[in-house]
């Protein structure tokens, strides 16, 4: 944070903004007019805490900072959860606290902080769900994480399916119940706020049309676009019509062309889990609110340096990852945190194959992918024990 001035750009911007307004009382809102493009989660917890500190860059750093640091002690918790030992477990939030990608979005004012709190949270809700309030727990911080990230339901469900797996979740189809009862108690007041604000039925946010044009249209190269370039149509409609339209659009090209469809999905997932370069460049963004080529000042020799790490850092976490899955299944050991860390892996896989690849959106697995690092290390632990 003192080393390299990073300021919000674009969507992060626009975050910064829209806390800003709601701090000042005017609701989340674009001059004035009601949205809900991004989901609320992320800038209403930031306008939150600016209504306690003021509107401020530096306060918003602080507070990423402070989710960064309960990312890394969630994760050690997490492992604990998962039936990891002491040693493991400090290894896996030892490896969370120095992955380069989770250092730089330390002070990128990205949703992705918050998300992955919340996403360790439910995942150690989930594991103490022996009871209706465990459940009902669960549920809460499932929608919670939902207002952040709406995909958060796709993570709830498939943790749970994984739990029941191992049979390390007796509650089964009521447990699913509950849980899903519980996210449905956060997440539908604002759904009710969508609709009186916008006069439609909005669950979340208004932005899935658009990110499903960005990944279905042709000509894409795997990662982010901007959909008033690929579709001039859905310029000039509302946010709810956009919406519909850029959707509409986006099944269209997966009917004319389904197999493009499969055969941009490589391409996805190298931006999402092989690319690596997002976190630096969003890092050395120096101006507030004005997208720039970063590196190009006296920063360039530590940007370029810093980049390379996270390619190294990122690809090589993904790697041991990987291993200490194999490891771990090689031993015939059903480790539950491999279970889960696939689990996560595979879920945003098949995200990014429907809509489009990003580093960010890989950035939630990193606890998970220490995890299963933690995983393969007590397996190979425990069989020198045994030997």
């Amino acid at each position: 944070m003192t080393l390299v001035d990073t300021q919000p750009v674009t969507d992060f911007a626009w975050y910064f903004q829209r806390a800003a307004g709601i701090a000042g009382g005017a609701g989340y809102s674009v001059d004035g007019v009601p949205t809900a493009y991004w989901p609320v989660g992320w800038p209403g917890l930031l306008g939150g805490f600016f209504a306690l500190t003021g509107p401020s860059v530096l306060a918003a750093k602080l507070l990423t900072l402070v989710l960064g640091v309960l990312a890394v002690g969630l994760t050690y918790w997490t492992a604990r959860r998962l039936g990891l030992s002491r040693l493991p477990s400090n290894l896996a939030a030892t490896l969370v606290a120095l992955s380069p990608a989770m250092v730089a979005y330390s002070s990128i004012l990205a949703s992705e902080s918050l998300a992955i709190v919340l996403a360790l949270l439910g995942v150690c809700a989930l594991t103490s769900s022996r009871s209706e309030t465990g459940l009902i727990v669960a549920g809460l911080v499932c929608g919670a994480g939902m207002l952040v990230r709406p995909q958060a339901l796709a993570y709830s469900l498939a943790t749970m399916a994984v739990l029941v797996l191992y049979r390390e979740w007796p509650a089964r189809t009521r447990g699913v119940a509950v849980v899903l009862l519980g996210a449905a108690l956060v997440v539908s007041p604002w759904t009710a706020r969508n609709y009186a604000a916008l006069s439609a039925f909005v669950p979340v946010s208004t932005n899935g049309g658009d990110n499903l044009l960005i990944g279905q249209a042709p000509g894409g190269t795997g990662g982010y676009r901007d959909p008033r370039l690929i579709e001039p149509r859905i310029n000039g409609l509302g946010e709810v019509e956009r919406d519909r339209a850029a959707g509409r659009i986006a099944l269209f090209y997966v009917r004319q062309d389904p197999v493009r469809a499969i055969r941009a999905w490589p391409a996805k997932l190298f931006e999402t889990f092989l690319k690596h370069t997002d976190a630096a460049y969003w890092a050395f963004q120096t101006e507030f609110d004005r997208l720039m080529v970063p590196g190009m000042g006296a920063d360039k020799a530590r940007y370029l340096v810093f980049r390379r790490t996270c390619t190294i850092g990122g690809n090589g976490l993904l790697a041991l990852a990987l291993l200490g899955a194999a490891v771990s299944l090689a031993r015939k050991e059903k480790a539950l945190a491999v279970g889960v860390g696939l689990a996560w892996l595979g879920v945003t896989a098949a995200l990014v194959g429907v809509f489009f690849g990003n580093g960010r959106f890989g950035l939630v697995t990193v606890p998970f992918q220490a995890l299963m690092i933690a995983a393969g290390v007590q397996s190979l632990r425990v069989g020198r024990q045994s030997s």
